[in-house]
């Protein structure tokens, strides 16, 4: 891509991204406001620091990712991905001490 060219595509590129914004602004909203108002107020702070973690650490699966995609091949990847989430969930669901909060 020329110099002359990158305030086009930068312009481009922004009003392709725009309608991504409300629907996520729009889960974001809601999903805070649902923390915020069901978790009890002795742990909300607790809480929202790892919802917030969890949001914030999300660049370095994609970095990760992308990174295990060159080394071997995008599909072993997804799949590595795929499996980290299905052990992470059945960790949760066989979890005790997540099933006696209450």
């Amino acid at each position: 891509m020329q110099a002359a060219q990158a305030p086009r595509h930068a312009a481009d590129a922004g009003r392709r991204g725009r309608p991504q914004l409300t629907p996520g602004s729009a889960y974001l909203t809601q999903v805070t406001t649902f923390l915020q108002t069901h978790v009890p107020d002795q742990l909300r702070g607790r809480v929202m620091s790892i919802y917030s973690l969890c949001w914030n650490l999300l660049p370095l699966g994609g970095l990760f990712g992308g990174v295990l995609a060159a080394a071997v091949d995008a599909r072993f990847a997804v799949l590595v991905g795929g499996a980290l989430v299905a052990a992470n969930a059945l960790a949760l669901l066989t979890s005790r001490r997540l099933r006696a909060i209450r």
